[in-house]
């Protein structure tokens, strides 16, 4: 056989299973530099290990936006970021609803209320409904209270009483874990109303008469 026709085949077979090694050990490390992305509800530790780039940092899980417990499902709950942006899944850290609080990351759904004018007391942890359904026991009463926005949040009382005799609550400011919610600024006193006396009853002049015998103050005395 020629030489030079024996060199390029034995060459060409050479080369070909050369690029063969290259593609597969290419390929290979593809795979290992793109990590898999995890499921919602797996364990994580950044936004990147999830395959929604969301993993919430309660609980370190994998997680979504969510508005009710309902959208989480299993033993998850529906929070509200420390920074306020919106809410998502996480894992029930804190204190549950209907349980006390002093500050919003006290409780699992990062809802603390406050007796108004009692904002420097403990107060209640809360989360939002839809319904009565949503909310536990003791705590049988959604509704709207200020600064929830659009949302019903679950309070005490009795759900069959007057809404005027309802219990008035406010939200305590959403706060990084850790960092104390700041203080209610004191409500100002009314002002102090001046005294004012009785008027006269009709027909009676506000100057009282003096008695018989005695001549007024700043009125010249009677000859004799």
């Amino acid at each position: 056989m020629n030489g030079k026709l024996w060199w390029s085949r034995v060459g060409g077979g050479l080369s070909a299973v050369m690029f063969a090694a290259l593609m597969a050990g290419s390929l290979g490390g593809c795979k290992l530099l793109k990590k898999e992305k995890k499921a919602f509800g797996a364990e994580c530790v950044t936004d990147l290990d999830c395959a929604d780039l969301m993993c919430s940092t309660t609980g370190n899980v994998c997680s979504k936006t969510c508005t009710y417990d309902s959208d989480c499902g299993g033993d998850l709950v529906c929070r509200t970021k420390d920074d306020g942006s919106g809410n998502w899944c996480s894992k029930q850290v804190g204190t549950a609803p209907n349980g006390s609080c002093m500050n919003s990351w006290d409780c699992q759904h990062n809802h603390c209320l406050k007796y108004v004018a009692k904002e420097d007391q403990p107060g209640i942890c809360s989360k939002y409904c839809q319904t009565e359904a949503d909310c536990p026991d003791g705590m049988k009463i959604c509704m709207k209270i200020s600064d929830s926005g659009l949302l019903k949040l679950c309070i005490p009382g009795d759900p069959k009483a007057d809404p005027s005799a309802r219990p008035q609550f406010s939200p305590v400011p959403h706060t990084p874990r850790g960092t104390p919610a700041p203080r209610p600024r004191p409500r100002p006193h009314p002002a102090a109303q001046p005294a004012r006396h009785p008027d006269p009853a009709p027909g009676r002049s506000a100057t009282p008469t003096p008695a018989r015998g005695r001549t007024p103050a700043g009125a010249p005395a009677r000859r004799r």
